[in-house]
C-alpha cells in the first residue's frame, strides 16, 4: 500500500493494483498487467514512488506505472520472485530472491530506472525481510538463526554497519534514525538508529503485537496489537499513545494519503481510513464524574450508533445489539477514554483499574536509558499486582 500522486495505491486481493480517491475511498483506476501474481512476503513493500512512476513488485516482475495514465510503461523480469521494494535519496532498490537454502541466494539490486535493467546484485548473508533506503545508506532487515539490521553502501557494496538484533523488520529513515521493529526479553519494540553514529538512540515499549512503520513530514506511525501510536522521529519521543482498541483482523500495511493515515485488512479485502492518529491538544477537560450512561454520553455530545455502521478507531459497545458510542477524540488520554467507556457501560472503575491504565501510559515509550524507566517499570508492576488482588485474574492493558 502507497500513498502518492494524490491517491492511495491498493495492491487487492486476486493481485489487482487499485488506485483509490483517499478522500471519497472510491476505486478510480485499476492497472492491467499481464502475467501479476500477488507480491509475497510483506505487503507494505509491494510498492514505491520513483522517478515520477509508481514501481509494483508482483512476484517475478516490477511493473512502471505512469500516474497520468494509470497504464504499464515498462517492466523488468526477475529469474526468482522479489521480496521488496523501497525508494529514497539513493534510487530504487529491491531485495531478491529465495530464502537461503531454498534453491537462491538473497541479493540486493539497484534499480537503473532509465535502462529498466537491475545493476550489480550485492549479496546478503541472510533471509532479507525488508529493505529501507536513506540519504547515505541502504537499510536491509534480515532474519534467521540470528537476525540483523544492516547498512549497506550500495555504490561500493561495502558494508557500513551490522547491528544484531532478533527478528528485526519493517525498517525507515527518518529525523536522522533508521527505524525498525525488533523482539525483545520484554516483547516486539520500536528502536531507532542514529545514522550519525550507528549508535541505538531509542528503544521504545509499545502494546504487542507491533504490525509495521510509516514515516511522513518527521513522524513515525506505528500499528500495533493495541492501536495507532506516533513517534517524534527528531526526538524518539511518543507523541500519541495508541488510540485504537483492535478487535478480530489485524492490519498488514499502513500508508498516509490525502492527508489521512490508511490501514490494509487482506483477510476483510478492506482499506479504511483512520483519524485521531495524533494527540489531541484542543480536548475538553474530563466529565462530570456523577454522571453515567446515557446522561454521560449527552454531556458529550455522543450519539448512539451501530457498532457495524461506524467509522471509529475507539468503539464502546453498550448494549447487547452492537450499539455503542464512538470515543475518537474524546479525552485526552487513554485512561480518560477507558474511564469514560466504563461509565458508559454502567461500570464505575475501581482505583486499581485506573492505576493500572494510568501506569501502563506513563510506562509505555519510555526507554530503558531513560531516567524515569525504572520508577515506572516499578508503578507498572505494583498497579498490576494491586489490580490482579482485586479481580483474582491476570491484568492485560485496555483488556
Amino acid at each position: 500500500m502507497l500513498g502518492a500522486f494524490e491517491s492511495l495505491w491498493v495492491v487487492s486481493e486476486g493481485s489487482r493494483l487499485e488506485r483509490v480517491n483517499p478522500e471519497t475511498g472510491e476505486v478510480i483506476a485499476i492497472v492491467d498487467a499481464e502475467n501479476r501474481a500477488p507480491a509475497i512476503a510483506y505487503q507494505s513493500q509491494a510498492l514505491a514512488e520513483f522517478d515520477g512512476s509508481v514501481w509494483w513488485l508482483s512476484k517475478d516482475t516490477i511493473y512502471r506505472i505512469d500516474p497520468s495514465t494509470n497504464g504499464v510503461v515498462d517492466s523488468i523480469s526477475l529469474t526468482a520472485p522479489g521480496r521488496a521494494i523501497a525508494s529514497g535519496p539513493l534510487g530504487l532498490f529491491m531485495i531478491c530472491c529465495a530464502p537461503v537454502g531454498q534453491g537462491g541466494e538473497p541479493v540486493l539490486y539497484e534499480v537503473d530506472v532509465a535502462a529498466g535493467t537491475l545493476g550489480k546484485p550485492i549479496p546478503l548473508a541472510a533471509t532479507p525481510t525488508a529493505v529501507a533506503v536513506g540519504n547515505e545508506v541502504v537499510w536491509v532487515t534480515e532474519t534467521g538463526e540470528v537476525g540483523f539490521l544492516r547498512g549497506i553502501n550500495p555504490r561500493s557494496g561495502e558494508l557500513i554497519s551490522e547491528l544484531g538484533m532478533k527478528d528485526p523488520n519493517c525498517p525507515i529513515e527518518e529525523g536522522g534514525y533508521v527505524w525498525c521493529l525488533r523482539d525483545s526479553p520484554q516483547g516486539e519494540e520500536v528502536i531507532g538508529v542514529a545514522t550519525s553514529t550507528l549508535d541505538v538512540g531509542h528503544q521504545i515499549a509499545l502494546p504487542n503485537p507491533l504490525l509495521g512503520l510509516s514515516a511522513t513530514d518527521g513522524v513515525i506511525l506505528v500499528h500495533s496489537g493495541g492501536g495507532l501510536a506516533t513517534i517524534d522521529a527528531a526526538t524518539g519521543q511518543v507523541v500519541s499513545q495508541p488510540t485504537t482498541m483492535v478487535e478480530g483482523a489485524l492490519p498488514s500495511a499502513v500508508a498516509f494519503a490525502g492527508g489521512r493515515v490508511w490501514l490494509a485488512y487482506p483477510e476483510e479485502g478492506e482499506v479504511k481510513p483512520v483519524s485521531g492518529a495524533t494527540s489531541n491538544s484542543d480536548a475538553e477537560a474530563p466529565p462530570d464524574p456523577s454522571l453515567s450512561g446515557a446522561a454521560l454520553a449527552e454531556s458529550l455530545g455522543l450519539e448512539l450508533e451501530p457498532s457495524f455502521t461506524a467509522d471509529c478507531n475507539y468503539f464502546v459497545e453498550v448494549n447487547d445489539v452492537g450499539e455503542g458510542y464512538c470515543l475518537e477524540g474524546v479525552g485526552t488520554s487513554q485512561t480518560e477514554r477507558f474511564v469514560i467507556g466504563s461509565r458508559l457501560k454502567g461500570h464505575e472503575p475501581t482505583s486499581a483499574e485506573v492505576r493500572f491504565f494510568e501506569a501502563n501510559e506513563a510506562f509505555t515509550g519510555l526507554s530503558p536509558d531513560d531516567p524515569a524507566y525504572e520508577s515506572a517499570l516499578q508503578e507498572l508492576d505494583a498497579a498490576r499486582r494491586a489490580l490482579e488482588e482485586e479481580q483474582g485474574a491476570t491484568a492485560t492493558p485496555g483488556g
